[in-house]
């Protein structure tokens, strides 16, 4: 029979405020963390670990957890898939698309702006 996975991506302050009650709704399988989201939303992008970004994500992570969710998130290291498997997240994406263009991308362009007149 089909099943249908329900995926509710946490990336903004109003759903950390809110964790509690998403975490209690029927259905819900899993809590994805928007760490890069979250940190627009708490006034800091790009800075995933800037104090409260990593307190928001803690809260979700504990509450999904304690509430039966599974956890999701994105790891740009291995230290980082380290981490979030210590802290119980277990369907981790390795890298976004722009992490993994950017890194692609970096050593050609240092290459060619040598070249540049």
């Amino acid at each position: 029979a089909a099943r249908t996975l329900l995926i509710v991506h946490v990336e903004n302050r109003e759903m950390v405020e809110d964790i509690e009650a998403l975490c209690a709704l029927d259905g819900v399988d899993m809590v994805f963390l928007g760490a890069a989201d979250l940190s627009q939303s708490y006034g800091v992008p790009g800075a995933q670990d800037d104090l409260k970004v990593r307190t928001a994500l803690d809260r979700v992570t504990a509450c999904a957890l304690a509430a039966g969710r599974q956890v999701g998130a994105v790891a740009g290291s291995t230290a980082e898939v380290d981490a979030l498997i210590e802290k119980g997240v277990r369907y981790i994406v390795w890298q976004s698309d722009i992490a993994m263009l950017r890194g692609a991308l970096q050593p050609p362009s240092r290459h060619f702006a040598q070249h540049r007149g």
